[in-house]
């Protein structure tokens, strides 16, 4: 019996020994593993753990957002794989992002509508009237300030011209810009030499380009040549912030604004460079044809211009009124907007705060796509990537000098949109080619102008 309990005993005390031996040893393993943890992430690691022991929110971000599809609603073909979708697609791996290939007009965003299909994204090439109409209106101010977007890194006076033009007068900010619209005065050095004339420089006046449009208009061994191009003649009139309608009464102001008188003028010694015009159709003086000496023309035309062959030019600063020499035209820039109506406004957002930002704004210029952000070191990068280098022996740092002139709008029209509306524009094109004094032709604007008013209104 002594014997029993003696065994029993050291049975007790074997089992004891060995549960706290079990106890200490995981202990150890304890303080093992969590000595390695904190020596993992002293060192700058992730510790490793198995994915049933993870807590909630600890996977990388990629994989815990909701992969999703946004629709970007824009005239574009080949351009949205260019500038907006494998970058979109690398910079958020949960967003797919397809192209709805229409104008943001009223009719298209109707149409898209009717067909079940929502864009997220809207590039706004003809103002955002159409987006009041639509209820489409979304302003970006409070969220661009939440999300740190640097609105100060834009090129003075772009922010303005999408601001004036708030169809409902408040000045906000609807859409961000994706690209500038930047001129300059294109000339033919070959044509300048042929005839012994000296070539433009920056700060040149409209008067001064007059001048020398009469001296390279001509024939030189059996070839015509033009003095300057048609089209871009309506830059003079984006210098001088003037509107063909009272903002608040809607009243027609071509007749007596001085500023159009102004600018009517201009072009009639424009059209009264004899030999200039006499062409059978407009094509005959494009620039590219090199028999025409100058033209004013979007800086995305230089990559297509050097590699024309044989064609010797370079640009200056679009041309300025004697008065004010410095200001240069303001167009509203391409602009991308978010549509309120969106399932995913969030990342629409931020979409397309990446598509404005430098990230992205750098490889778009370099590949030819005029950045509106202001950095000077970033403007003579232009087309750089486009051209492999050759952008360089162009007057880029010239082009991008100058002041915008301040933006106006009038919700009564007619806006004046590089891509879109310009009424004004078609109305110089006609009148360089007729034979109406200024004030009979100011006149008859303010009467055409008057009854496209009214049927405007009347459609609202």
């Amino acid at each position: 019996m002594k014997t029993v309990k003696m065994l029993s005993l050291f049975l007790i005390i074997l089992l004891l020994a060995t549960s706290l031996a079990a106890c200490s040893s995981k202990n150890s393993e304890g303080e093992q593993s969590t000595n390695k943890e904190q020596n993992s992430a002293a060192a700058g690691e992730t510790p490793k753990q198995e994915d049933k022991d993870k807590p909630a929110g600890t996977e990388p971000e990629s994989k815990n957002k909701e992969q999703i599809t946004l629709k970007f609603m824009a005239p574009w073909g080949g351009e949205f794989d260019e500038r907006v979708k494998p970058f979109v697609e690398e910079k958020f791996p949960n967003i797919k992002i397809e192209l709805i290939s229409k104008w943001v007009g009223k009719q298209e965003l109707e149409e898209t509508f009717a067909a079940k299909e929502n864009p997220d994204i809207l590039l706004t090439t003809g103002g955002f009237e159409v987006l009041k109409d639509m209820e489409l209106l979304y302003p970006l101010d409070d969220l661009a300030k939440q999300n740190n977007v640097d609105l100060s890194a834009f090129r003075p006076g772009v922010l303005e011209s999408m601001r004036v033009r708030d169809p409902e007068g408040e000045n906000r900010l609807l859409g961000f810009p994706m690209e500038d619209i930047q001129v300059a005065l294109f000339y033919n050095k070959s044509i300048f030499d042929k005839f012994g004339v000296p070539y433009p420089k920056d700060g040149i006046t409209w008067e001064e380009v007059i001048d020398l449009a009469k001296k390279l208009t001509g024939e030189k061994d059996g070839v015509k040549y033009h003095g300057i191009a048609k089209n871009g003649l309506s830059m003079p009139f984006m210098e001088l912030s003037a509107t063909g309608t009272d903002p608040k009464t809607g009243e027609v102001l071509f007749s007596k604004d001085p500023k159009f008188k102004k600018y009517f003028d201009l072009l009639d010694k424009f059209r009264s460079i004899s030999g200039n015009w006499d062409v059978e159709k407009d094509e005959d003086l494009y620039f590219q044809n090199q028999t025409t000496a100058m033209a004013i023309l979007s800086i995305t035309n230089l990559a297509g211009m050097h590699g024309t062959k044989g064609l010797s030019f370079d640009m200056v600063k679009v041309p300025g009124w004697a008065d004010q020499p410095d200001i240069t035209p303001n167009y509203a820039p391409l602009a991308v907007s978010v549509n309120p109506n969106s399932e995913h406004l969030k990342e629409a957002f931020d979409v397309i705060a990446f598509l404005a930002s430098k990230e992205h704004q750098t490889r778009l210029h370099r590949h030819g796509s005029p950045s509106p952000l202001g950095d000077p070191d970033l403007a003579v990068q232009f087309g750089e990537d486009q051209m492999s280098g050759n952008n360089k022996q162009y007057n880029l740092k010239g082009i991008y000098s100058g002041t915008k002139a301040d933006p106006v709008y009038s919700p009564y029209g007619p806006d004046a949109l590089y891509y879109g509306e310009n009424y004004v524009a078609e109305k110089a094109s006609e009148f360089i080619t007729s034979k109406e004094d200024v004030v009979t032709f100011l006149r008859k604007m303010d009467e055409d102008y008057t009854i496209k008013l009214k049927e405007k209104m009347n459609k609202k």
